[in-house]
């Protein structure tokens, strides 16, 4: 105690006293530095001996609390009563300099909230602002803090002019801010010219009231050319019926949204509308030309991206769906889908209007459409109207709407099911179908799939398929491969096959699904194909597969099953000797490694092989004329390569 009776604390006596504060703050179970270190953090910045004692003795703390001084210290800066602001300015102007760090400001009705961001981690610090918050207060704070990244004004008024922020925020890449009632986008115009700049996302143009004088007063930024993109983005939650969405050419994209979680919100919609502000005309006044607007309805969900060209319909309530008119406006449009909801029931020719709206208009031709609904005859002849459809996906309710849908002359891809089952009568609609599609098609219903793709035609047929109704399919050109997946062998199977006995086909694969026992025997019309070249079959039963030795031009066969031996169908092989390929799943016996070997056309061979094949079976493989062996299971190469010639 000196003569004034006041107590002197030399450097060892305040460096215990920080040791005590930091022994006191490590007592806390918390996990957030600047909640647990709280009072540390309030007395270094007392004063600047206090801060220097905590980086010279306490090294380690001093790196981990380095980002929560700064935030603590950007807080004391912007209230204006603080002391010591020469000190803190310096402070925060040296840490930038060693570790830059990012600052983010949100002002919102009556607070602030301070955002530091670091390497690894960001800090947090609330201001309560009651009333207005200065505009120099904020020029301030950006000269003290140059890594100002992003600024949001919402709910705040700011005392002075906006404008002048913005030549202090060169680093600034966000910026976000609520319209006032009667306010405008021109004091903003100083923003456009910063060369971060990327987002700009404003809320309350509808309460502001029309969204026309905005637009025009965007025409006054003026972002210079050479500056990256910046993108303008509008929020809001639609109150009024009657919203719309502006249509320029710098429109980017939109959508319409309801939250997962209300929060107050329940039943509400809102919008997110973005626009290329390069592409926003500076020549001409908007509220003049009076720009087309997109209509927003509750009944409609919508998404729109420029970018791809699509436009994306969850539809509620048909009501809404006939008040679209300017939806073929949007740029770039080329792609539509329409999903289903739950909650939607659709009435009757519900859709018409809509594909009517779809026509080519000018520049506008719809390319690809994408219908999660199932649509009838009188919508199928509207959807035919639309010529330029290049791609199609939609469910019909009945098969005569097909031979509208051909009428698409440009039509390249197609993936169409049909809720209504197939006859002779209708059947020759999938052959037009499958002829009018340039590139690959799709039919589906209950008892079959079809898929056809450049020369191979695939199909999956049901038990209780009528396979006849198909016959059709052997009137189209160009195929050479068929691909038949079919769970057992019936009668119209074999019509199938008859049928295709005059066409082109030379590659046959066939897959039973099965597990009952199915005899190759029953499928007897299949040697009638006498173009087969090659021949696939999957089963689990292969009595009578002797009959494929009967196709005369059959050269390459692969085999996916067993149960039986195949000696028969070798020995008719080496008959007609005209095989140069097969492949089988299973192993080989003795006996049927003897019969294989005699194949003299023979050149490729895949198998296995028991472990009862010895020296005559073997050797006998070996002087063969097989020149590729692929031996599915190792063990038994070791005793093959015995008996091979050197």
């Amino acid at each position: 105690m000196d003569e004034n009776d006041k107590f002197i604390f030399d450097g060892d006596c305040l460096l215990k006293i920080l040791k005590y504060v930091i022994a006191d703050c490590n007592t806390n179970d918390l996990c957030d530095e600047m909640l647990k270190y709280n009072d540390l953090i309030n007395f270094v910045l007392a004063h600047e001996f206090f801060l220097e004692l905590l980086e010279t003795h306490h090294k380690r703390l001093f790196e981990v609390l380095k980002l929560p001084l700064v935030c603590r210290v950007t807080k004391l800066l912007i209230d204006e009563r603080a002391k010591k602001l020469f000190f803190w300015k310096e402070l925060i102007k040296s840490y930038n300099q060693k570790s830059p760090f990012y600052v983010n400001l949100s002002f919102g009705d009556d607070y602030l909230t301070i955002d530091i961001k670091g390497i690894w981690e960001d800090n947090k610090e609330q201001i309560d602002i009651r009333g207005k918050i200065s505009a120099e207060t904020i020029v301030n704070f950006c000269i003290w803090n140059p890594n100002l990244r992003v600024l949001s004004l919402k709910g705040t008024k700011i005392h002075g002019s906006i404008s002048d922020i913005a030549p202090h925020c060169g680093n600034l890449e966000e910026l976000n801010i609520t319209l006032n009632p009667r306010s405008g986008a021109a004091q903003f115009a100083s923003f456009a010219k910063l060369p971060n700049l990327k987002t700009f996302i404003i809320t309350g143009i509808q309460q502001s009231g029309s969204s026309l004088p905005f637009f025009n007063d965007l025409r006054k930024w003026r972002r210079p050319k050479s500056l990256q993109p910046l993108t303008l983005t509008i929020e809001y939650c639609k109150c009024d019926k009657s919203a719309a969405i502006e249509i320029v050419d710098a429109l980017r994209c939109f959508r319409m949204y309801k939250p997962f979680d209300n929060f107050g919100y329940a039943n509400k919609t809102f919008v997110r509308c973005e626009y290329d502000l390069h592409k926003i005309p500076e020549d001409k006044n908007l509220m003049e030309n009076s720009p087309e607007t997109f209509p927003l309805h509750d009944g409609v969900l919508m998404e729109f991206d420029s970018n791809k060209g699509e436009l994306v319909l969850e539809i509620h309530e048909d009501s809404s769906l006939s008040q679209m008119e300017c939806f073929s406006k949007l740029p770039n449009l080329s792609h539509l889908v329409i999903k289903n909801t739950p909650t939607y029931v659709k009435e009757r020719n519900s859709l018409a209007k809509l594909f009517q709206l779809m026509v080519p208009k000018g520049t506008f031709a719809l390319k690809s459409c994408i219908i999660q609904l199932t649509i009838d005859r009188l919508e199928s002849i509207e959807l035919a109207k639309v010529e330029s459809i290049r791609f199609l996906e939609c469910h019909l309710s009945e098969w005569e709407s097909i031979k509208y849908l051909c009428k698409l002359t440009n039509l390249q891809h197609a993936l169409i099911h049909v809720c209504e089952p197939i006859n002779s009568n209708t059947s020759e609609l999938v052959f037009n179908l499958l002829s009018a599609c340039r590139i690959q098609t799709t039919i589906a219903c209950k008892d079959f799939k079809i898929r056809m793709s450049e020369r191979k035609v695939q199909i999956d047929m049901e038990s209780k398929c009528n396979a006849d109704a198909l016959s059709s399919l052997a009137l189209l050109k160009n195929v050479s491969t068929l691909h038949i997946t079919v769970s057992t062998i019936t009668d119209s199977l074999n019509q199938l096959f008859e049928a295709f006995a005059t066409s082109n086909v030379s590659s046959i694969e066939l897959s039973f699904t099965s597990l009952e026992n199915i005899r190759l025997e029953g499928i007897s019309k299949l040697k009638q194909m006498q173009t087969i070249r090659k021949l696939t079959c999957t089963a689990f039963d292969l009595t009578g597969i002797e009959k494929f030795a009967e196709l005369n031009n059959l050269e390459d066969l692969c085999i996916n099953g067993g149960g039986r031996s195949l000696v028969a169908l070798f020995t008719k092989l080496a008959e007609k000797n005209k095989i140069k390929c097969f492949r089988h799943s299973e192993v080989f016996g003795p006996e049927e490694v003897l019969r294989v070997s005699e194949i003299k056309s023979l050149k490729t061979l895949q198998s296995g092989f028991s472990r009862s094949c010895d020296l005559q079976p073997l050797s006998a493989l070996a002087k063969s004329n097989i020149e590729e062996l692929v031996v599915n299971r190792i063990r038994p190469v070791q005793n093959l390569f015995k008996y091979v010639n050197p």
